[in-house]
């Protein structure tokens, strides 16, 4: 799958190494949550998060020197320990 315009900027910025300067769109954020968590429902929402947003799931593979999307299928907590 070809990338986007931003995509390939993004992909540009990383094979210049100006991601490491700040030059990419990141975020950070920090929640206080009150209460026990629910593992089963944790999980439950990140694969619906994941199944929704198929931007999470992208990696960006080179493919004889052409960026190409490969999508990942959305996310199993099984399968990550």
């Amino acid at each position: 799958m070809p990338l986007s315009f931003a995509q390939e900027r993004l992909w540009f910025l990383n094979r210049m190494g100006a991601e490491a300067e700040g030059a990419t769109y990141s975020i950070q954020a920090g929640l206080w949550l009150e209460g026990s968590l629910d593992p089963d429902r944790l999980r439950q929402a990140l694969r619906a998060l994941t199944e929704r947003h198929s931007s999470l799931r992208m990696n960006f593979i080179e493919h004889d020197g052409v960026p190409q999307v490969q999508l990942r299928p959305a996310y199993d907590p099984l399968e990550v320990e």
